[in-house]
This record gives structure tokens, sequence and C-alpha cells, in this order.
């Protein structure tokens, strides 16, 4: 029973964060695009898709769609990933 607890206290707390995360991502996406900032801007909307397809796949109880939100995920993973070379370089 604890542990049942617990879980669901982690998986609310995780739920919390991605929405928090997504939300404080997009507000850095309109503040990038009304300050100019061209070169972040690809990054931050690869991590604002990542955040909001993670915090889909964390709420999703239906199985046949967590195998599109998985992809989703590993689609958006990379997108990311690219992002971040593309700020690099």
């Amino acid at each position: 029973m604890r542990n049942t607890l617990q879980y669901e206290k982690a998986k609310s707390y995780i739920k919390v964060l991605l929405l928090v995360l997504t939300i404080l991502s997009t507000s850095f996406v309109i503040w990038a695009g009304f300050t100019g900032r061209e070169s972040i801007f690809p990054f931050l909307l690869s991590l604002t898709l990542f955040l909001s397809i993670s915090n889909l796949q964390f709420d999703n109880e239906n199985p046949e769609r967590k195998k599109l939100y998985k992809i989703l995920l590993i689609v958006s993973c990379l997108s990311v990933a690219l992002a971040v070379a593309n700020l690099i370089v």
C-alpha cells in the first residue's frame, strides 16, 4: 500500500514538473520570437515539442496509443539532439 502511494505521489510530481517545464519552454519560445533570437529558436521549439509529447505519453492509459506516443517521443528526442548539435556548430 505504501509503495502504491509513493508511486502515485511521484507520478503526480512528474506530471506537474513536466507541465511547468512545458509552460516555461513555451514562454521562452515566445520570448525568442519577440526578441529576434533566431539561433536558439529551433532548440526551444524542439524542447517544447519533446516536453509536450512526454506529458501526453505519461498521461496516456490507452495501450494502442502508447506505441504511437513512444515513436513520437523518440523522434522529438532526436529533434532536440539535432537542435543542440545545430547550436554547437
